[in-house]
C-alpha cells in the first residue's frame, strides 16, 4: 500500500497594514465631506437655476399682459365706434324711409 505524504502549509507572514483604520475613516470623511459639497452646490445651482426661469417667466408675462390688456382696450374703442356706427346708420335709414314714405303720401294725396 502507498503511503500518502502529506506537504507542510507554507508559512504566511503576517505584515502589518501599509495604511490604518483612523487613516482609512479619515480619509472616508473628508470623501464623504467633498460628496456633500458636491451635491450642495449642484442643489444651490438647480434652485438659482429654477428661480431665474421663474423670475424671467413672471417678467414675460407681465410684458404679455400689458400687451393684451392694451389689445383689449383698443377692442373695445373699436367694437364700441362699430356699434354707434351701426346704430347711426339704421337711425339714418329709418329717417329716410320714414320721410320717403311721408312725400309719397304727400304726392298721391287724394284731395
Amino acid at each position: 500500500m502507498a503511503t500518502k505524504t502529506t506537504k507542510a502549509a507554507p508559512k504566511t507572514k503576517v505584515t502589518e497594514p501599509k495604511i490604518t483604520v483612523d487613516e482609512v475613516t479619515q480619509e472616508m470623511n473628508e470623501n464623504l465631506t467633498l460628496v456633500k459639497n458636491t451635491v450642495n452646490s449642484i442643489n444651490t445651482f438647480a434652485l438659482e437655476t429654477a428661480d431665474d426661469v421663474l423670475n424671467a417667466t413672471a417678467k414675460g408675462n407681465k410684458q404679455w399682459q400689458k400687451t393684451l390688456t392694451k389689445g383689449i382696450d383698443v377692442s373695445a374703442q373699436v367694437m364700441t365706434a362699430q356699434q354707434e356706427l351701426v346704430f347711426t346708420a339704421l337711425e339714418t335709414a329709418k329717417k329716410q324711409f320714414t320721410d320717403g314714405a311721408n312725400r309719397f303720401k304727400k304726392l298721391f294725396e287724394v284731395a
